[in-house]
């Protein structure tokens, strides 16, 4: 059968697409994994020790080298496309390594490490290592395979194997939380990643982000916060923040690698909301417990570090068995504290076969020119070291050389010269797209070649990439002085009006509900800046003027993600809401709670309440369901949008559009899951007062009043809004079955 190509790397839990697990597998002759505990079948065991007992009682019925009950997803993976379970690369005693090979080994990380196991408890075996495995696997394998032959031949991959089989990659959770457990804040963990991350390039198509490292007993019963950091379901949620944060970082990465690939097929796949789902929803998905571990022992998680599952203690000069298992795994989410059981690793591989987390954002076309089958794949692994990380927090990254990297240099050297010769031969005409090579003939630094990925963002290409400042802010900044300086605090939040002098009063009484970890900006459309002076906070404000202009005008021109990125939340909100019972910082405090990515305040239901999703429920925090409508939605008077949802609804805001009517029902677009990222707060509620603002001041035909002229616009914008919306999405899908045609079927 004819199938996509699918050499491609993959973060987290690389699985294989629906569109061809749906129908007939394709015929992958192997599959080769890199990766830690969450898909290591034996190798970690190989090397230091079976995993024991109950390890893999509930399919195994005894230890199978994998921290869980019973299969992974790589398993899941090797069955869907009709292959055995991979062998370890480190326990070669009786494997077959025919169909592909295993370089997993758990506690392994992305970057390399500099302490034992013992003393860091993470692997020595890094990303790197593992590449180096897999080099001297192929080149050793198809030496022993030609030379001995006989009963080696059909226990090792042929040459071709490897240009047609699949490659998957499930790493990255150590490096999050090794940070954690090194004595290192949130904050610390968010600015040291960078800068080991920052020197590093690379791409990759297929694309998993991280999931809710907040929810893992592992991290809820070492790393305890205040209970107003708890969300609803008891995850923890400022490692929650922090996996997110480099989950939308990760989705931008993917939005401009489509741009920079348009030959390729980059697929976002939300394993976060995935994840998160399964824990909150965990009943519904045939669950009892999502927080407590089955396998071990003592305390709120059945989780105890000291003696984890398996654990034994010293009784009377026995070893007793401390940390035991459940009679029920399958009612479990989580299996020892860090990694999932099989039931739930079963129910994750079924919900990412349904493509409902799965976003497609490009298509592979057919190439017109041959190459042999295995040059992408080697391009991608010599690439894909530097960004496997780095896609995951979405940073820019800078040229690096991959001898850095503890790439093998023959690995590097044998790129460079399969496409000279190519080249040469007339078999390729050009070299991947962003990838150059240097054949100066100098062999680059310490004499290998070097491979060089371009990150600066458009305009930047010819600056090194250590003066590129991609981003900036409001704060504002001292004339004299030193620099560094000049902020003795920044602040988190940002919160914008769109205001008339007319309603200063209003506003005085608004903005001082915003404490100064606030940005206060506001947006004059009187034109009239000079007279706020009077009132004490607007000499800490920014004041924007541009007269007659509406506030999603404004936003488009002065609010673009680049500009406020440093803060968490983005207040675009009207001059007329009356905000008495209303309190900022335990607004926030709510909408990190429970989770919200695009909110408002709930509003007072006796007046200027326009829909009843909107009304405030007496008796709740927050609430994202209604009769009148299935959530997901938020009005544009007051709405809160997280960094990466801004991020998101900024786009969408139209440049002439200037009043924004239809935005309110497509925000939902930009969160996943919308049902449980939108919401209101009801505890913390306004009053829409309705006040003559800005649409009083429009021009209109004889007879009618200016508002009536404003009125008439908003519903000629919503109509249009929708319109644009509908046709830009049939477009696009009808692109995809225009794609699928010419998708190139050689595997």
């Amino acid at each position: 059968m004819e199938c996509r190509s699918l050499m491609i790397a993959v973060f987290a839990l690389l699985l294989v697409p629906h569109s061809v697990l749906a129908r007939k597998p394709c015929n992958f002759p192997a599959v080769f994994n890199f990766g830690d505990s969450n898909s290591d079948t034996g190798g970690l065991s190989a090397v230091f020790g079976q995993a024991p007992p109950p390890n893999g009682m509930s399919y195994f019925h005894g230890p199978a080298g994998r921290y869980c009950d019973g299969r992974l997803v790589i398993d899941f993976i090797a069955e869907s496309l009709g292959l055995p379970y991979l062998s370890a690369y480190l326990n070669a005693l009786g494997a077959n390594f025919s169909h592909g090979a295993n370089f997993a080994t758990a506690g392994s990380t992305v970057r390399p490490q500099n302490r034992t196991l013992q003393q860091s408890g993470f692997s020595p075996i890094s990303l790197d290592v593992q590449y180096n495995e897999f080099y001297d696997f192929r080149r050793r394998s198809q030496t022993v395979r030609n030379r001995l032959g006989g009963f080696f031949k059909p226990l090792l991959p042929k040459e071709t194997s490897f240009g047609r089989a699949l490659y998957t990659f499930d790493i990255g959770q150590n490096d999050l939380t090794s940070g954690y457990f090194a004595n290192m804040t949130v904050e610390q963990v968010r600015d040291y990643i960078p800068q080991w991350v920052h020197s590093q390039g690379g791409r990759f198509f297929w694309i998993h982000n991280t999931g809710p490292v907040g929810c893992l007993p592992y991290v809820l019963d070492r790393m305890p916060v205040s209970p107003s950091d708890y969300d609803q379901y008891g995850c923890a949620i400022p490692f929650n923040d922090l996996a997110q944060t480099f989950n939308h970082g990760l989705k931008d990465a993917v939005v401009k690698l489509r741009a920079a690939l348009p030959n390729a097929t980059l697929t976002y796949v939300d394993i976060y909301s995935l994840k998160y789902d399964l824990i909150s929803q965990h009943k519904k998905h045939g669950f009892e417990f999502p927080l407590r571990t089955c396998c071990g022992h003592g305390g709120k998680y059945n989780f105890n570090v000291k003696l984890g599952c398996a654990g034994k203690k010293r009784m009377n000069g026995k070893d007793v068995l401390i940390g035991k298992a459940c009679k029920k795994p399958e009612v479990y989410v989580n299996w020892d504290g860090v990694h999932y059981t099989q039931a739930a690793n079963n129910w994750i591989f079924n919900q990412i076969k349904t493509d409902l987390f799965v976003e497609i954002m490009g298509i592979l076309h057919r190439s017109s020119v041959i190459k042999r089958p295995n040059d992408s794949m080697r391009v991608i692994l010599t690439t894909f070291v530097g960004v496997f990380l780095g896609f995951l927090i979405g940073i820019s990254f800078p040229l690096l050389s991959l001898t850095k990297l503890g790439v093998p240099p023959g690995l590097v050297l044998k790129v460079d010269q399969m496409y000279n010769t190519d080249m040469k031969s007339g078999g390729s005409s050009q070299t991947p797209e962003n990838v150059a090579f240097d054949r100066s003939g100098s062999g680059g630094l310490n004499g290998s070649s070097e491979i060089w990925v371009p990150s600066n963002p458009r305009g930047a290409e010819r600056l090194a990439p250590g003066i590129v400042a991609a981003e900036s802010d409001f704060y504002l900044h001292r004339l004299w002085g030193n620099p560094n300086e000049d902020l003795p605090r920044k602040p988190n939040y940002l919160v914008t009006f769109t205001v008339g002098y007319n309603q200063r009063d209003n506003i005085d009484k608004a903005v001082k509900k915003f404490s100064e970890n606030f940005t206060i900006l506001l947006f004059h459309y009187d034109g009239r800046t000079t007279e706020w002076d009077d009132f004490e906070w607007s000499k800490r404000a920014i004041h924007v003027s541009a007269r007659k202009q509406s506030k999603w005008w404004y936003a488009k021109r002065f609010l673009h993600p680049d500009i406020v990125a440093p803060y968490d939340y983005i207040f675009v909100w009207d001059e007329d809401l009356g905000v008495e019972n209303f309190d900022a910082e335990e607004y926030i405090k709510l909408v990190r709670k429970h989770g919200l990515e695009i909110s408002q305040p709930g509003l007072e239901p006796v007046k200027g309440l326009a829909w009843q999703m909107t009304k405030k429920q007496d008796g709740l925090e927050v609430h994202k369901h209604t009769v009148e409508k299935a959530g997901c939605f938020v009005e544009i008077m007051a709405p809160v949008f997280s960094r990466a949802a801004w991020r998101c609804v900024w786009y969408m805001i139209q440049n002439d559009l200037i009043h924004g009517w239809g935005l309110d029902f497509a925000v939902r677009k930009c969160v996943e899951p919308a049902h449980e990222k939108i919401g209101v707060v009801d505890a913390q509620w306004i009053v829409h007062q309705g006040l003559p603002s800005l649409g009083s001041q429009g021009e209109t035909e004889v007879g009618k009043a200016p508002w009536q002229g404003v009125r008439e616009r908003c519903k000629k914008e919503w109509t249009m809004f929708q319109s644009r919306l509908a046709n830009a999405e049939k477009a696009y899908f009808k692109s995809l079955e225009n794609h699928r045609s010419n998708i190139s079927v050689r595997v």
